[in-house]
């Protein structure tokens, strides 16, 4: 994932190398944005990967094993499968975020709340 992410950013950067800005939208911007959305993902992948199988699941009947248990059926379906991909996502955040340079490590742990 973090050669897909870096290689979809380069259309980014070449786009940025003829036209400087886009409002007030520039390279920086854009990779803080790339950053979170792929930091965003990579969590949700490597914590609740089960929401990527959830719908089959449910079209295919499978949910009646879990629906007896006496937790929360949504939580451990959730909670079920974990990504190694969305590794390559959270490496991929950190890249773009110190490329960006907007987020430093006072800001960090706000970012990660």
């Amino acid at each position: 994932m973090l050669g897909s992410n870096l290689f979809l950013f380069s259309f980014w950067w070449l786009f940025f190398n003829h036209f400087k800005t886009i409002g007030t939208w520039g390279i920086e911007e854009m990779a803080c944005l790339y950053g979170l959305v792929s930091g965003s993902y990579g969590l949700f992948s490597l914590f609740f990967g089960g929401g990527k199988v959830l719908p089959r699941l449910i079209s295919e009947g499978d949910l009646d094993a879990v629906l007896t248990k006496p937790k929360s059926p949504l939580l451990l379906l959730l909670l079920s499968k974990s990504i190694p991909s969305g590794w390559g996502d959270l490496l991929s955040a950190l890249c773009f975020f110190t490329f960006s340079g907007k987020i430093g490590f006072q800001n960090l742990p706000l970012l990660m709340l």
